[in-house]
C-alpha cells in the first residue's frame, strides 16, 4: 500500500496551490496511491475535486511548529495520525508541503510515520524565512526533497542562504492552467460589453493586480471618449474588493466586473475580452483560449511582452516603452494584428501528466534513506520565545491571540 499525504490550503479561496495540489492528487489517485489532504484553513472548497481528499482541516499548521513546546508537537501531530484512516505498517509514505510553515510539521509528520517529506515550494517569493530557519531548507536541498515551481524562483529565495545557481536549482512544473471549461454560465451573461475590453486572471491581493489596475486608470483617463470593461477572473477577501471597487468607482467611463473565486472559468466568459494583463501560469489560461496577453514579471512587475504561446520565448515588444500602459495603446490604439491560436482542452490531460510525470522523476532522485531534521534546533525570536512560554502554560487555546 502506498500512501500520499498533501499538506496545503483548500478552503476559502482559489489560487494555483490548491489547483495544482488537486490535479497532483488525482494523479497520484491514478498512479495507485491513497491520497489524503490536509488543509490549514477552513470555508468553501472552490477547487472542484480536491474536497474529495480532505481528511482534516488544521489550522494550527499554519504556524512555525518550532514555536509550540515540544509536548505540543507530538499532540498535535498525533492529532492529525488520527485522522488519516488507516496505514499498513509496511506502507510506503510519502508526505507533500508547499509552504515555509507547513515544511516544519510535514517533517514531524513524517518522522513519526517514518515517511519520505518533499517540500514543493509554491510561493514565488521568501515572504517567511529568514537565516534561522534556513539550515531547515538547506538540510531537504542536501537530500533532494526541496524543488520550487521553477529553477529561477528557486535562485531567487534560496541563493541568499547557500550557494545554488541555475546548475543545481532543482523546478518541478506545478500543472495548475487546467481552468477553463466550455460549459454555460451566468457569468457569461453578467459581462458587460465596451469599446474596449481588458481581461485578467488571477488572485486581486497580489500587488502585480495593484499595477495593472492603475495602468488601466490611466489608459482611461487618457481616452475619455472611450468605454472600457475589465473584467477579473478571481477574489479576495471582501474588504480587499470593497477596496478595489472604491479605486475605479470614480472613473466613469470603465466598468469593473470581478467574478469572485471561480473554477473553472467558462470558456465563453474569458472569450468576452479583447486583451489580458495577468502574471505567472495565469497568463496560460488566456494563451489557450485564443487571447492576446501580456504577461506581467512577478518579480519586477513589468511587462515581459504580448504572448503568442505558451512559454513564448520570444513574446511581442512594445516599440514605444515597456510600460503596462504602452502595450495597452499599442493594442487598442495602434491596433496590434495579433492571431493566436487556441488550444484544445481535451489536450490538457496529456499536458498534465506530463508535467506531473517529472513529479515521479524527482521523487525517484531523493535520498533513499530517510532522515529528518531536528526542528527543535530553529532558534526562536524573542517574540517567539515568549509566546512557546504562553503555549506551554496556557495550552493550545492561546494560540490564537498571538501573532505568531
Amino acid at each position: 500500500m502506498k500512501t500520499y499525504i498533501i499538506l496545503g490550503a483548500a478552503g476559502g479561496y482559489i489560487s494555483g496551490a490548491p489547483i495544482y495540489q488537486r490535479n497532483k492528487a488525482m494523479y497520484m489517485k491514478e498512479q495507485g496511491w491513497n491520497v489524503y489532504y490536509i488543509s490549514t484553513c477552513h470555508g468553501k472548497v472552490y477547487v472542484k475535486g480536491l474536497e474529495q481528499f480532505i481528511v482534516a482541516t488544521c489550522t494550527f499548521l499554519c504556524k512555525e511548529a518550532y514555536v509550540y513546546p515540544r509536548n505540543k508537537q507530538k499532540e498535535l501531530i498525533q492529532y492529525i495520525i488520527k485522522k488519516i484512516p488507516l496505514i499498513g505498517k509496511n506502507s510506503e509514505i510519502v508526505i507533500e508541503s508547499g509552504t515555509y510553515y507547513t515544511a516544519y510539521w510535514g517533517e514531524l509528520l513524517a518522522k513519526e510515520l517514518k515517511a519520505k517529506h518533499i517540500v514543493v515550494y509554491l510561493d514565488e517569493k521568501n515572504d517567511g524565512f529568514n537565516k534561522r530557519q534556513a539550515d531547515f531548507f538547506k538540510f531537504k536541498f542536501k537530500r533532494h526533497e526541496l524543488a520550487c515551481i521553477k529553477e529561477e524562483t528557486m535562485i531567487k529565495i534560496f541563493s541568499p542562504f547557500w550557494s545554488i545557481d541555475e546548475n543545481n536549482a532543482i523546478g518541478l512544473p506545478c500543472f495548475c492552467t487546467n481552468s477553463v471549461e466550455d460549459y454555460q454560465s451566468d457569468i457569461t451573461n453578467n459581462i458587460v460589453i465596451s469599446d474596449y475590453n481588458i481581461g485578467y486572471i488571477g488572485r486581486l491581493e497580489k500587488n502585480v493586480f495593484k499595477v495593472i489596475s492603475k495602468a488601466i486608470i490611466d489608459f482611461a483617463n487618457l481616452y475619455p471618449d472611450k468605454n472600457i470593461s475589465f473584467i477579473c477572473f478571481g477574489g479576495a477577501e471582501d474588504i480587499i474588493i470593497q477596496h478595489i471597487k472604491q479605486s475605479f468607482q470614480d472613473i466613469k467611463n470603465i466598468t469593473l466586473y470581478i467574478s469572485g473565486y471561480i473554477f473553472p472559468i467558462p470558456l465563453n466568459a474569458i472569450k468576452k475580452c479583447d486583451f489580458y494583463i495577468s502574471s505567472a501560469g495565469s497568463c496560460s489560461v488566456s494563451i489557450k483560449a485564443g487571447i492576446p496577453t501580456l504577461k506581467i514579471n512577478v518579480y519586477t512587475e513589468q511587462p515581459e511582452g504580448i504572448m503568442k504561446i505558451i512559454r513564448d520565448k520570444e513574446p511581442i515588444k512594445c516599440p514605444f516603452g515597456n510600460t503596462i500602459l504602452n502595450y495597452i495603446e499599442m493594442f487598442f490604439i495602434n491596433k496590434l494584428d495579433i492571431h493566436i491560436k487556441p488550444v484544445e482542452i481535451n489536450i490538457e490531460k496529456e499536458l498534465m501528466k506530463n508535467c506531473l510525470d517529472k513529479h515521479i522523476l524527482f521523487l525517484d532522485k531523493t535520498s533513499p534513506n530517510n532522515e529528518y531534521y531536528d526542528i527543535g534546533k530553529i532558534q526562536c525570536s524573542f517574540y517567539q520565545k515568549i509566546c512557546k512560554f504562553l503555549i506551554a502554560i496556557l495550552g493550545n487555546r492561546i494560540v490564537k491571540y498571538l501573532n505568531i
